[in-house]
């Protein structure tokens, strides 16, 4: 299969700490145990948003949308969390944020490579994300949208939960 056009994107990947997260716990998502205040359900696309975790990540309308900016929730960390909070249409979610945000540093930490430097003792990170989105011609020659590398969510229609 020969892809028709191919586009690349620089995800930023500049979080070194999980306090990255502090908010969740300040505001309006969760309490300080890690319990994710709910909300009345809202049906956004194929995802049912019970609580304000959801709310955040997925309802540009909600109160607590806000609560991370457009710039942190393009950061790679926010993808992975954002990634393993909405799951898919099956997902059977957590009422405690915590259990996510495990999840998501061991799998940062898998994903990610830094370095201290042996002057200043600093950690600064290596690794460079990529969304890559690969454009192939159909039969039918309607051009559709495929992500081929790992590394950052894909955007193909309305679904924002597609890692490939």
């Amino acid at each position: 299969v020969k892809a028709e056009r191919v586009e690349v994107k620089v995800i930023p990947c500049t979080v070194l700490s999980m306090a990255f997260f502090d908010k969740l716990f300040e505001g309006e998502i969760a309490r300080e145990s890690g319990e994710i205040k709910k909300c009345f359900d809202e049906f956004m696309n194929e995802f049912t948003i019970s609580d304000n975790l959801r709310q955040m990540l997925l309802n540009e309308d909600s109160d607590v949308y806000c609560e991370f900016s457009e710039r942190e929730r393009e950061e790679f960390l926010f993808r992975v969390f954002s990634h393993l909070c909405l799951g898919g249409r099956l997902c059977q979610f957590e009422d405690n944020v915590n259990p996510y945000l495990e999840v998501t540093k061991a799998v940062y930490k898998d994903l990610i490579s830094v370095q201290k430097n042996p002057e200043t003792k600093e950690l600064s990170i290596l690794s460079h994300v990529f969304q890559v989105h690969c454009y192939i011609v159909e039969n039918n020659g309607a051009a559709d949208s495929a992500m081929r590398v790992c590394v950052a969510d894909r955007k193909v229609g309305s679904n924002p939960q597609r890692m490939s």
